[in-house]
């Protein structure tokens, strides 16, 4: 909860270093957010529905956009999801077309 300012130097480059092994203080790295976010989509897509809407940070938003588009994970950290911004993912028989707003 600090601005990116006010990070220190060493915490910035260690992040950058490993963006997936990073462990912030107090938090998870990467690698575990995405492990407990993809599970939670395969229990999401194991279910019947019509239409699904997930509401989320842009880390969690990355992970599924990234994984559902067989993108490797290294490049999930440059897709764009900004403030308040609508995407949407359609998929069917198993494969994934995403669908970028324009706002």
């Amino acid at each position: 909860m600090q601005a990116f300012e006010a990070l220190p130097r060493t915490a910035i480059d260690a992040w950058a270093a490993d963006p997936f092994g990073f462990r912030p203080p107090g938090g998870e790295t990467a690698d575990e957010m995405a492990r407990r976010v993809l599970d939670a989509l395969n229990d999401l897509c194991m279910r019947e529905h019509e239409a699904l809407v997930i509401v989320g940070h842009g880390g969690p938003l990355r992970v599924i956009a990234g994984h559902l588009a067989g993108l490797p994970r290294g490049d999930w950290l440059g897709i764009p999801f900004d403030y308040a911004r609508t995407t949407r993912i359609d998929i069917v028989a198993g494969s994934a077309r995403i669908v970028w707003s324009d706002r």
